[in-house]
């Protein structure tokens, strides 16, 4: 039975790389006032973030919606395969509950959840750990183990260039 590895798009894996990889990346969506953009397929990295140094206002994210994921599991599951997916922190997304609400719904006990506690390269790290571990032959269940005991090792260090963009979010008050 093959094990595939689902995550979103805030591991910063570039979507090139999923089938090289062997992962699904389901986006986030941006949004910039009224336009919306899929993460990493309608919009770049790098033009995401030279569209924020000139929008009036921060961009939101909408997270991924529990229906991308119940379609992805459905398909899987229906082929008989096992399902590790890799979020990122639910204290910063709902992607994960969206995630926990389509298992349910599929009621699936092949579909594993995995709340990483982190985002970007720390997700990204998790997702290459589960790759590595899906290749050496382990099962979903022995990766799940694994890299529940890897996320609490992983710390990010990250430094702003100003607090501009904190404050514009409203992450920051005046």
């Amino acid at each position: 039975m093959a094990i595939k590895i689902i995550v979103d798009s805030t591991c910063d894996i570039d979507m090139s790389m999923q089938e090289a990889l062997n992962i699904n990346i389901l986006p986030l969506t941006v949004h910039f006032g009224d336009e919306e953009f899929h993460d990493g397929i309608d919009i770049s990295k790098k033009d995401f973030f030279l569209k924020m140094r000139t929008a009036e206002k921060s961009p939101t994210t909408s997270q991924v919606t529990p229906q991308a994921f119940e379609n992805l599991f459905k398909q899987y599951t229906d082929e008989g395969h096992d399902i590790i997916v890799i979020t990122i922190a639910s204290k910063l997304s709902g992607t994960y509950q969206s995630a926990h609400i389509a298992k349910t719904t599929l009621e699936n006990d092949s579909i594993h959840l995995i709340d990483s506690g982190t985002t970007t390269m720390g997700l990204a790290w998790l997702v290459y750990q589960a790759i590595a571990m899906r290749e050496q032959g382990l099962g979903a269940d022995d990766i799940v183990k694994e890299i529940e005991l890897i996320k609490e090792k992983i710390i990010i260090y990250a430094m702003i260039e100003n607090l501009e963009y904190l404050k514009k979010g409203g992450r920051l008050s005046t």
